[in-house]
Formats: C-alpha cells, structure tokens, sequence
C-alpha cells in the first residue's frame, strides 16, 4: 500500500508502522549496509530496508531472529533521525579503573619487544611488571620497606624455597 509523501505502510497485528522514506531509500541503506563495520548496525539497516522493498514483518522479524517491538524501535529511531539514528553508539558501562599513566605503560609494554633480550614481552610478564610497580608505588606512598609487605616476604620465601630445593 502506497501512501503519499513517501510512506510505507505497514500493518501489523491492528498496529501500524509507517517508515518515512524521505529519510533516506531503500538503496541508501544497502550502501550503507556495505559501508558499516558494526553488525547490529548492518542488521538494522538491512531489516528497514526489507520492509522498504515491501517484505512483511514476519519475514523481517524470523530472517533476524528479533521481535515486533525491536522492529517497531528501529522504525522509530529511523522515523526521528534517519540512518543517523540507527547507529550504535559508545557502550554504556563501568568506566575503566586505569590512570592514563597505567594505560600508556600498558600500551608501550605491549607494543615493543623486551630491550634487553629482544623478545616480545608476554601478557605474563605485563601482569608481573604490573604488580611490581603498583607494589612499588605503595610501598613508596605508605613508607613501607620490602621486607614488611606481605606480597614481596612471601616472593622472598618463595625465592628462598627454590634455592634450597
């Protein structure tokens, strides 16, 4: 059913879905389709354009596997603000804990080999220089020696074990 203006109509269980074309073609969606790295945007692009080219809901929701409300919100965000809207944005979630400090030293690890034996250096031994200098960090801010931490007397008996074994 063709409405004026660039309105598809969809009939949906006594609930309509009306996908504003004006917002872009079914052609512009495919390219961007192509274009995009992220899945769940391909996908959305991908099932607004199914039912630009008049392919029921049905077909739309069982091909991706999503339900009607899924559906109906991406007609939604596309109705609002275009392709534009229909990209995921930045995850929310726990910000990360690391200084930048922390990160850089991470990435330099990462990024070159070992100066002294040319080796690439392993996430083990990041782990292990990480703990040396958080280690060593507060033992500069608390004032403590290495012999009253309780981590570095434990190395030293482990040390001490290996030696006599």
């Amino acid at each position: 059913m063709r409405f004026p203006f660039g309105v598809v109509l969809v009939i949906m269980a006594r609930k309509r879905m009306e996908i504003d074309q004006t917002k872009g073609t079914a052609d512009e969606l495919l390219e961007l389709s192509k274009k995009s790295k992220n899945p769940l945007e391909v996908k959305r692009y991908i099932a607004l354009r199914m039912l630009m080219t008049r392919c029921s809901r049905e077909d739309v929701m069982s091909f991706f596997g999503i339900t009607w409300s899924t559906l109906q919100k991406w007609v939604r965000l596309w109705n609002k603000g275009g392709a534009e809207s229909l990209k995921v944005g930045k995850p929310i979630g726990r910000p990360s804990r690391l200084t930048e400090e922390v990160k850089d030293f991470i990435v330099k690890k990462i990024e070159f080999t070992n100066p002294k034996t040319g080796e690439r250096i392993t996430g083990t031994a990041i782990s292990g220089q990480l703990k040396k200098k958080i280690r060593d960090k507060l033992q500069q801010k608390l004032g403590l020696s290495n012999s009253s931490q309780d981590g570095v007397s434990e190395d030293k008996t482990k040390e001490d074990s290996h030696k006599k074994g």
